[in-house]
């Protein structure tokens, strides 16, 4: 859910804050992965949107740290048979 007060960030903004290009951001638009605004010729992200598109990484992070280590404890349960 969005305020009023919610900042709007250009492509620009948003490429500078999670270090990639903004033809990245453009692709992260295309694929659905991060909602934007149009406004005029401009894309926009509001920073609830960022929030939101960061929190995901994040879980899907741990999600994937966590297949890492049960692949892990696995392979040396296998290895010690």
């Amino acid at each position: 859910m969005t305020s009023l007060d919610d900042r709007a960030l250009s492509v620009k903004q948003v490429a500078e804050r999670l270090g990639i290009s903004e033809r990245t951001v453009f692709s992260l638009f295309a694929e659905g992965q991060l909602q934007s605004i149009a406004i005029f010729r401009r894309r926009l992200v509001l920073e609830s949107q960022l929030s939101t598109y960061l929190h995901g990484l994040v879980e899907q992070g741990a999600q994937n740290q966590g297949a890492n280590s049960t692949t892990r404890s696995v392979a040396r349960e296998t290895a010690a048979a």
